[in-house]
């Protein structure tokens, strides 16, 4: 899946709450994980050598390696074609999402990371296109059961059910060529004032959110929209937000 990661770490207690899925992700595409911390004082890269010394104990290849840039202005310079970005949730969470098109794991303050057998897709007709081929990739080789979700707003003016048969067909269209082998698939559909507060609500049954972010073709800047920034912000399990590819 992923050939190189790199986790922007700022050495405090939540930004571990990624390292259960981030080590899971790694270890599925054999990637070098880069543990950077945006600091200089002496002795950080002691503690940031032990964080990444954890990693390979988990069978990650990990270096560890500071930096004198914030997270987001790092974060620009991650160029790796099949890259993973990872941090804990905090301040500059959005402005690193903003920042760049590579997929970026946003870690749960106080979840207890048992694997990935369940993910929650969001889905909506802006983004489905490029959700939809990733969430099949990781279901694939996590051997994961996908739930693709779509929440129909209850403030919007257009007809729920023809809504609802148009998700349907869009992913049964994507999803039944892979259909064979370990892939898992369900979809469900609900109604609420606003989709992020629904997904947040519907990811405690699930290990990690997979959610989509808009992007301008060409251009590496995310645009996150209201439902990726609520659910990267509020989720109760590790997200991982992608742009279409």
């Amino acid at each position: 899946m992923y050939a190189h990661a790199a986790w922007l770490h700022d050495l405090t207690p939540g930004a571990e709450s990624c390292a259960g899925p981030l080590a899971l992700l790694c270890r599925l595409g054999e990637a070098q994980l880069d543990v950077v911390h945006a600091c200089s004082h002496d002795g950080d890269h002691g503690r940031l050598e032990a964080i990444a010394e954890r990693m390979r104990q988990a069978g990650v290849n990990a270096r560890a390696g500071l930096t004198s840039d914030p997270p987001e202005a790092w974060a620009q310079t991650f160029t790796w074609p099949n890259g993973l970005l990872a941090m804990g949730r905090g301040h500059t969470t959005a402005a690193v999402l903003r920042e760049h098109g590579c997929p970026v794991l946003v870690g749960a303050p106080d979840h207890q990371f048992q694997g990935i057998s369940s993910v929650l897709v969001p889905i909506d007709p802006s983004v489905r296109v490029g959700v939809i081929p990733q969430a099949l990739e990781l279901g694939v080789a996590t051997g994961a059961h996908l739930t693709f979700l779509h929440v129909h707003d209850v403030n919007e003016t257009c007809d729920p059910d023809e809504t609802i048969a148009s998700m349907r067909e869009a992913v049964r269209r994507v999803v039944q060529p892979h259909m064979q082998g370990r892939l898992k698939v369900g979809f469900e559909v609900g109604l609420g004032e606003g989709a992020g507060p629904a997904i947040n609500d519907a990811a405690r049954a699930h290990d990690l959110v997979l959610v989509g972010a808009r992007g301008h073709k060409g251009l590496k800047r995310l645009v996150l929209g209201s439902v990726a920034e609520h659910v990267s912000r509020a989720a109760p399990v590790p997200v991982l937000v992608v742009r279409p590819r």
